[in-house]
């Protein structure tokens, strides 16, 4: 099996050769397909990202979830201890530019959500398999933090990000659900 490291530079340097309409055209099918499910229309909050290229494109994904009465939390990282906690977000003004390019609530006009009032998160990462295996940036915070919550998680990710199998550690969490553009898992 090819090491977490080759992974992530083969399935980056494959997303990375998206034309942007492709990109922007495939992240809008993924949101329509989540709106579709019955764990997102059930969830009062949703944990989310702002995404970067070439994730999969969050920003309609966030609109829509805050026009349709959800709550929204975006997580905030500390790299000092490389831990992250969600906040409370009703629109992109709430956010700063930190570490690595990431949008992040500003902790002082948001508030923190306990991990126990997330209903869904839809979780980050680099490839998934069909099985909820996931392999992301390799930073840890996504794996330390659904150690505190029971709540639904979902991957979203283009086909070019789906193996038959990862390499995986004790620590590393599975995802409840793994969309792509022609599968609902």
């Amino acid at each position: 099996m090819a090491t977490k490291r080759d992974i992530r530079t083969n399935i980056l340097s494959s997303l990375r050769d998206m034309t942007r309409a492709d990109y922007e055209k495939r992240s809008l099918q993924l949101t329509n397909a989540l709106i579709q499910t019955d764990y997102w229309k059930k969830a009062k909050v949703i944990g989310l990202t702002v995404s970067r290229f070439p994730e999969v494109n969050t920003t309609d994904l966030i609109n829509t979830s805050l026009r349709s009465q959800k709550l929204v939390a975006l997580p905030r990282t500390n790299m000092s201890d490389k831990t992250m906690h969600f906040y409370y977000v009703t629109s992109f003004q709430q956010l700063e530019k930190r570490s690595f390019g990431l949008y992040e609530p500003l902790a002082d006009k948001s508030r923190m959500v306990q991990p126990s009032e997330l209903n869904l998160i839809v979780v980050p990462g680099v490839s998934f398999t069909y099985d909820g295996k996931r392999l992301g940036l390799g930073g840890g915070f996504y794996d330390r933090y659904l150690t505190k919550t029971n709540s639904l998680t979902v991957a979203l990710c283009f086909s070019e990000q789906i193996v038959t199998d990862l390499p995986t550690e004790k620590h590393d969490k599975r995802m409840n659900h793994v969309l792509t553009e022609g599968a609902i898992q």
